[in-house]
């Protein structure tokens, strides 16, 4: 019986879902279920971690006309509880953020008391994207703001009031879900997706529930045919706490010392848009089994437009856990000019779509990598 895809998309459309609540651990159950009943041998690894959240968005306010300005908090350290200042916005340049990789840059703007430059908080002009990085490598809260606001009030030369909260959870818990269908070896193919979402999204398909859908279609599709190696379904919690999830796995999987019989990771994310253009993220090892099913799928529904300047930046994704360990990678995420988030059945139909050109992709791999003699040489990180 297929699986009932609607019901799934309503249920994985419910957000916010941040790892450690008990809504995401909610889902992570469900999948579980949902993979048993595919006929995946199925197991829920918890672990523990320290959380935050945010209980309301930053409020930033122009005392000058009492403007309440849009801003969002991306980040904290664990030493911060709260943020209540005064002053004027100064720019300071451009700044990366560890987590995403050196090619990323945002603005960087501080908040100055007089002379003085508050230190515990800066603005950056980058409001659209959720970026969610809970470990800066800085006692520093960052917030999200207009570009156009942040340039505003430094020319204005405006005085704002910048107030905002946050609240730690020490033994937070959350889980990963490993869903193993056998292959004629112990050899092991990672398909990956996370099923937390960022605190403050309001639609949990995006990022990432639609992925964790094609998961389970994937694992159906799959249910009736040989694999040389055995494809390891891992759904997991803690991907917007600095990866934390699949790193979580992977050291366990490190301390049984079976980590060698991993031999790549696909990871997916932000796949219930239409596959009109793929951005190429990969290990160098998967070029080939990349451009080989771009090309098979090329000209039929979607043109499959391909940016062939190969990113090697896997960025803050769960595929960069696995590159670490020296696991060869690509992460999956098309895009097309309108972004789907409404209609179930606009989604379902991209879903369909991006788990036959995924299933293409596993089965070139098998291939591929079967064909290498014995367990290759792990790759140097």
């Amino acid at each position: 019986m297929p699986i009932p895809l609607n019901d799934i998309l309503n249920e994985l459309r419910a957000a916010p879902r941040l790892s450690g609540t008990s809504a995401c651990d909610a889902v992570a159950r469900s999948l579980a279920k949902r993979f048993e009943g595919i006929g995946c041998a199925t197991e829920v690894q918890d672990y523990t971690f320290v959380g935050w959240s945010v209980p309301e968005p930053p409020k930033v306010v122009n005392l000058v006309n009492g403007e309440r300005l849009p801003a969002r908090a991306v980040t904290w350290c664990g030493g911060i509880k709260g943020v209540d200042v005064e002053g004027t916005v100064v720019p300071r340049g451009r700044m990366n953020f560890w987590g995403l990789g050196t090619e990323r840059e945002f603005s960087r703007w501080a908040i100055l008391d007089g002379e003085v430059e508050h230190r515990v908080v800066y603005l950056i002009g980058n409001f659209d994207d959720h970026l969610v990085l809970p470990y800066p490598m800085e006692d520093v809260a960052y917030i999200c703001m207009e570009q156009r606001d942040l340039q505003r009030l430094s020319d204005e030369q405006a005085m704002i009031r910048l107030t905002t909260r946050m609240e730690l959870r020490f033994g937070a818990r959350s889980a990963n879900v490993i869903a193993t269908r056998a292959g004629r070896t112990a050899n092991e193919i990672v398909v990956c997706a996370h099923h937390d979402t960022v605190y403050d999204d309001q639609n949990g398909l995006y990022d990432n529930g639609g992925a964790c859908a094609v998961l389970l279609l994937l694992a159906e599709h799959l249910s009736a045919v040989e694999t040389d190696h055995t494809i390891l379904f891992l759904s997991t919690g803690g991907e917007e706490f600095n990866l934390i999830g699949a790193r979580t796995y992977l050291n366990r999987r490190e301390r049984e010392r079976s980590l060698e019989r991993m031999r790549a990771c696909i990871t997916l994310d932000g796949i219930t848009q239409p596959p009109r253009v793929v951005h190429v993220r990969c290990t160098e090892d998967f070029d080939d089994i990349v451009k080989e099913t771009l090309d098979a799928h090329r000209g039929r529904q979607y043109s499959y437009e391909v940016d062939w300047d190969i990113d090697r930046d896997l960025g803050c994704l769960d595929a960069r856990a696995f590159e670490e360990k020296g696991i060869s990678a690509f992460f999956y995420s098309p895009s097309d000019p309108k972004r789907v988030d409404e209609d179930n059945e606009p989604i379902a139909e991209n879903l369909r779509t991006n788990a036959l050109f995924v299933r293409d992709l596993i089965l070139r791999t098998d291939r591929m990598f079967a064909s290498r003699r014995g367990i290759p040489e792990r790759r140097q990180t």
